[in-house]
């Protein structure tokens, strides 16, 4: 647990996993991912990470490209409509 603290206080970006591989380099044995993940539980360090980016907002104007334009002739003028899925 005080390697665990020692490294998290050196970088709290660090989550469980990136700690394993830390803890398996200062120790030179293997580290159980579930036992580092308990532990840093248990102390209440969690690693940051950056909030999700749910919105976004754009100032894109839709105007009316057309609307100085007369129309005179069938085929003149053809329209799409692109939607994309922001999922």
């Amino acid at each position: 647990m005080e390697e665990v603290e020692e490294i998290y206080a050196h970088d709290p970006s660090i989550g469980y996993r990136r700690m394993r591989v830390m803890l398996k380099r200062r120790m030179e044995k293997p580290v159980n991912h579930k036992r580092v993940r308990r532990l840093m539980r248990l102390m209440g360090l969690r690693g940051i990470a950056p909030a999700p980016k749910t919105t976004k907002t754009t100032h894109t104007d839709y105007s009316n490209l057309l609307k100085d334009f007369q129309v005179t002739k069938p085929n003149q003028v053809w329209c799409a409509d692109i939607s994309y899925n922001q999922g």
